[in-house]
């Protein structure tokens, strides 16, 4: 595997037949709920400890009317990230969100990397990178996901550009290119969602502006796409891939009745939405070398303190070959390629 950017400060976990992984995303603005779900994570982590943690994006919002002057830097992190976290003594592994970019860096993520070489737990060398210090049975590969859109429909307009959406695509399909074990990809925008946006794009669940993304994980065999962005726990399936959104790290998580959610356990022609459910929490994602992978949802009642988490969710797989459903239709265009191998 080759990635143009490869961090290079993560801990070896290299010689690991087993990895755990939790899941977070969509954190908060340094209140009491993103101050919850910490203190969760770091209850179980006593006994159950993470190697890593991956971030699904949206670190850090401005609160209530903030407003930022000046230059943004990275002490806005070192006030509201760090202190929240420490105590699980894992490297957190960051994707982009639209609201940390946007509304708090003003779209320049260099306050975001410059943070990754002054805290001992945030790691975000580049806009996108591939772990490394990984056992050579799994990869993951963390992408920004802002820059994508399709048809018309774009995940952050004012970020669209389609040469770095290509660029995306391309550093995504050279790190997995050839690679025959577990293949993990980080983003911050759903390829699914069966929450608020549920029937925005055709009525069917798709984030349509990600279909870019999604014809690629079909065509190289992308195993799990974790992404956060709808503040909610959710669980897809689609022909290669298992669709996992982790979007409740403390962020608001209200019910919307505006909007209609996809009902459990729904099946179309190319997805089905296997769970969602409205709680604060996070994911712990177990694997290991023979590639049997479990997945737990864990939520926080409303109104329970921290040490009231439990699992909500739990799903199995004994195998590579048990990922994704054979018997969904994949996403193709008439005329599409599968993505080709980026030479340089």
């Amino acid at each position: 595997m080759v990635a143009g950017a490869q961090f290079q400060l993560a801990a070896d976990k290299s010689s690991c037949a087993h990895l755990r992984a939790y899941v977070i995303g969509d954190y908060g603005s340094g209140d009491k709920w993103q101050a919850k779900v910490a203190a969760a994570m770091t209850l179980l982590s006593r006994r159950e400890p993470p190697d890593l943690v991956l971030g699904t994006g949206d670190c850090i919002y401005l609160a209530g009317d903030e407003s930022l002057t000046g230059t943004p830097s990275a002490d806005i992190l070192s006030e509201r990230f760090d202190p929240y976290y420490q105590a699980l003594s894992a490297e957190f592994f960051q994707c982009l969100g639209n609201h940390d970019l946007i509304d708090v860096f003003g779209g320049d993520p260099a306050a975001m990397i410059a943070h990754t070489y002054q805290s001992r737990i945030w790691r975000m060398p580049s806009a996108s990178y591939g772990i490394r210090g990984l056992p050579p049975w799994v990869a993951v590969h963390v992408l920004n996901s802002n820059v994508f859109g399709f048809d018309g429909d774009f995940a952050e307009g004012e970020l669209f550009s389609e040469p770095a959406m290509e660029h995306e695509l391309d550093a995504a399909t050279e790190y997995f290119s050839g690679f025959q074990g577990l293949k993990i990809l980080v983003g911050h925008h759903p390829v699914f969602t069966s929450g608020k946006r549920t029937y925005r794009y055709q009525g069917d669940g798709e984030i349509r502006c990600m279909r870019r993304l999604r014809e690629m994980i079909d065509g190289i065999g992308v195993h799990f796409y974790l992404s956060g962005h709808e503040h909610h726990q959710s669980h897809a399936t689609g022909p290669t891939c298992e669709h996992i959104v982790q979007g409740c790290g403390g962020a608001g998580v209200k019910q919307n009745p505006r909007h209609a959610r996809r009902i459990n356990g729904t099946r179309l022609s190319d997805k089905i939405f296997r769970f969602q459910q409205v709680m604060s929490g996070f994911a712990v994602l177990d694997m290991d070398q023979h590639f049997n992978v479990r997945v737990r949802f864990i939520g926080i009642p409303a109104h329970a303190p921290a040490d009231q988490f439990r699992v909500i969710y739990e799903y199995y797989w004994s195998g590579l070959d048990e990922i994704g459903d054979r018997s969904l239709r994949p996403c193709r265009q008439p005329n599409d390629n599968p993505r080709r191998r980026h030479s340089g």
